[in-house]
């Protein structure tokens, strides 16, 4: 029972060192979340000018030393002069290594706070494919 413990403990210390880096990125951060209407959709990956989406709200978000990598397939996108941040925050579950040691079958998953982002008036929403609804 004690190793249990120990394996709890260390997985929670390593959530904790990279949320707290990951919490130090400006801007919208992939596994962050857009939300248009009452749908939300997370983000997946972030060039210079654009972020994409496609994550649902449970995709493979691996978090990993001051990131998150999403695993599945992207959207187009959206402009990041087109949306804005939210007072909201919504929870959304990362994974990693148990123990930080790669192997089949050792993801160990968590739920974390997550910032909520809004398209901005008359944003260009045509890739965003997984959400149809208008702002």
């Amino acid at each position: 029972m004690e190793a249990i413990l120990i394996h709890a403990t260390e997985n929670a210390e390593i959530l904790k060192k990279r949320t707290e880096l990951w919490n130090q990125k400006p801007g919208p951060r992939v596994g962050d979340y857009l939300k248009i209407g009452d749908k939300y959709t997370r983000f997946t990956h972030k060039w210079d000018d654009k972020i994409q989406t496609g994550g649902g709200v449970y995709g493979s978000y691996y978090m990993g030393g001051g990131y998150s990598s999403y695993s599945g397939g992207l959207h187009p996108g959206i402009n990041l002069t087109d949306i804005k941040k939210t007072d909201e925050v919504k929870q959304g579950q990362v994974w990693f290594f148990d123990k930080d040691v790669a192997g089949a079958g050792r993801g160990v998953y968590f739920m974390i706070d997550c910032s909520v982002y809004v398209p901005n008036a008359g944003a260009d929403l045509s890739g965003v494919w997984d959400i149809t609804k208008e702002v």
